[in-house]
């Protein structure tokens, strides 16, 4: 679907003889109602709109009507929080989407790194990924990806390394850095070893690549170039101040996925069927190994369940709001591009900003267009 339209979900009494409105503090009745208005959880947070017609979840007042009347105050909050918290998990991928199509720092840092790692893999030499605590932990993954494709790669914890495990570390190696605060102590424990003397000469000499939040962090610092996390929401801003990572795991996750996958098709040329092929020998077992046999290697790019919508010159703003509403894709003179960019350029355009008053909608979409493509 397009860019998300959202709306704010406003909380009508139930006294005043109309029929409630979709809020937490009206999904419940009788005594548990007062138990949600109560709570600070009573406020939905903006959802994506559905295309008409969609309807493949039972909405949930639907739901807890068939509920026994003691588990509905068990309910209430829980409900709401998971949904408003997957929300914010996709206002972060969006964010991250926004940031390296917009920011041209960004991109050169990642174009750098990515240039460093395929020298690196061309070169004979492996990825060395390096974290600590949840960052280990979906380094792990990172790994396991890459050694499914074929890549070199190998895991390492900054304590254990300090214990002996940096000899895994061979001269040409680049180690990826992730940590999403950027001062986890054991890790900056370690890149300080790493500058030192003693320290073995594969460590010293190998190249740093810091996957951190911020370009400010020591970790980020002490770096040779880096894959920037930048984070829309604080964790205890959305999470009733906990700081459990879970945005940031996500950001971290993704980013270090879409990594692989793309390192993996320059490493092999550009030759998916290649990619494939090892992908599959590596994975004989499970669903993945079973459903092999089937599959037909395909340009990356626009799946067939994504249809692209076409935006018409002369262009009107209600069909710019349909389209991107509609379709994941957006067909723009000869540009196909992502329908989440053609929201943020209307959202820009709407906004005003540095634009004279008439600015004509279609030269504002010709000349951003224009810089993504």
């Amino acid at each position: 679907m397009g860019g998300p339209l959202t709306s704010s979900i406003a909380s009508t009494p139930a006294s005043n003889g109309r029929k409630p409105s979709m809020s937490s503090s009206t999904y419940i009745k009788g005594s548990d109602q007062q138990d949600c208005k109560n709570s600070k959880y009573q406020q939905r947070g903006p959802r994506t709109l559905m295309p008409t017609g969609t309807n493949i979840i039972t909405p949930l007042h639907q739901r807890q009507q068939q509920l026994p009347k003691e588990s509905t105050s068990l309910m209430c909050n829980p409900m709401v929080t998971f949904e408003n918290l997957l929300h914010y998990h996709g206002l972060q991928v969006q964010h991250l989407f926004e940031i390296y199509y917009d920011s041209q720092l960004h991109r050169n840092q990642l174009e750098q790194s990515i240039s460093i790692l395929l020298q690196t893999l061309k070169s004979g030499n492996k990825l060395v990924i390096l974290g600590c605590g949840k960052s280990h932990l979906i380094a792990s993954k990172s790994v396991a990806t890459l050694r499914s494709v074929g890549i070199p790669s190998a895991i390492l914890h900054p304590t254990e390394a300090m214990h002996g495990d940096m000899g895994l570390i061979q001269l040409g190696d680049t180690l990826l850095v992730c940590s999403s605060g950027g001062e986890t102590d054991e890790i900056i424990q370690f890149l300080k070893y790493a500058k030192s003397p003693l320290a073995p000469l594969p460590l010293q000499k190998a190249t740093k690549i810091g996957v951190c939040g911020k370009p400010e962090a020591t970790i980020s610092l002490m770096c040779d170039s880096l894959i920037l996390l930048p984070q829309k929401y604080s964790e205890s801003e959305v999470q009733g101040g906990l700081k459990a990572p879970t945005l940031s795991t996500t950001s971290m996750l993704v980013v270090l996925d879409c990594l692989s996958i793309s390192l993996s098709e320059m490493y092999y040329n550009g030759d998916l069927s290649l990619r494939s092929q090892i992908f599959n020998a590596a994975h004989p077992s499970g669903g993945i190994g079973r459903s092999r046999t089937s599959d037909i290697p395909r340009n990356p790019g626009i799946t067939n369940t994504h249809h692209i919508g076409k935006l018409p010159r002369p262009l009107s703003e209600l069909n710019v709001l349909q389209t991107i509403v509609l379709y994941d894709w957006i067909q723009w003179e000869s540009h196909i591009i992502p329908s989440k960019l053609i929201q943020k350029l209307y959202a820009e355009w709407k906004s005003g900003d540095n634009l004279p008053e008439t600015f004509p909608l279609e030269e504002f979409l010709d000349n951003h267009v224009k810089e993504h493509t």
